[in-house]
Parts: structure tokens; C-alpha cells; sequence
């Protein structure tokens, strides 16, 4: 009984390599560095590895939230605020006197929203 054994990477690397050193129409000579890398893992795919980054991912989503924490609890002032208000009282019921408000206190809370929707969507994007 015949036993099968599947190269290592070392020797598929090692080929690689070989290849790569023999044949200028696979790399050009002039290749190096990360151009020689990226070629080498263009033709063989299993050796191209990414760090992910996970802990300062983590960070930077911890941070969005607090962001979006922060925008939401001032959206939230600014739509009480604005409910006692008689001119802009109907703004949690019309979303066309909200974003066409003709001051700089009615025009508050319409760009905290479009703010807030910029974070929000940047944020699902990273999750």
C-alpha cells in the first residue's frame, strides 16, 4: 500500500521559489520586496496571510460606540428640547418641517441626525 503525502508549505514555498528564480515570464528580475511578495502569493494563493488587527479593531469600534453614545444622548436633549417648542413641536411627527428648519436652533437637531447617521454607518460597515 502506496502512502500519498501532501507536500508542506516549506516545499511548496521552496517550489515557489524555484519557479520564481527560473522563470522571468512568473517574475520579472526587477521584482522585490512587496512586489516580489504579492506576485508570490498571486500565484499561490495559500500563502498569502493577513494579520486582522482584532484588538485595535475592538478599539476603534469601542470608541464609534461611545461616539454614537455621546450624539445620541444630545439628539435626545435636542428632540425634548425642540417638543416644547411651538414652532418645531411637530418635528418628531414631520421629518419635512425637521429638515427644513429656517434657524440655527431648528436646524440643530436635523444635522445632529445626519451626523448621527454617518457614525451609525460607519460603524455597522466595521462590525
Amino acid at each position: 500500500m502506496e502512502s500519498t503525502r501532501t507536500p508542506s508549505i516549506a516545499t511548496n514555498i521552496s517550489t515557489a521559489n524555484q519557479q520564481c528564480k527560473t522563470s522571468t515570464s512568473i517574475l520579472p528580475s526587477s521584482m522585490e520586496g512587496y512586489s516580489k511578495t504579492a506576485h508570490l502569493m498571486a500565484q499561490h494563493e495559500e500563502f498569502a496571510i493577513f494579520r486582522q488587527f482584532k484588538q485595535l479593531n475592538y478599539l476603534s469600534l469601542l470608541h464609534q460606540q461611545a461616539e454614537i453614545i455621546h450624539l445620541q444622548d444630545s439628539l435626545s436633549h435636542l428632540v425634548q428640547r425642540d417638543a416644547t417648542h411651538p414652532e418645531r413641536s411637530s418635528y418628531a411627527k414631520n421629518w419635512f418641517c425637521l429638515s427644513h428648519g429656517t434657524d440655527f436652533e431648528s436646524r440643530q437637531q436635523w444635522k445632529k441626525l445626519k451626523r448621527l447617521r454617518k457614525k451609525l454607518d460607519k460603524y455597522n460597515d466595521n462590525l
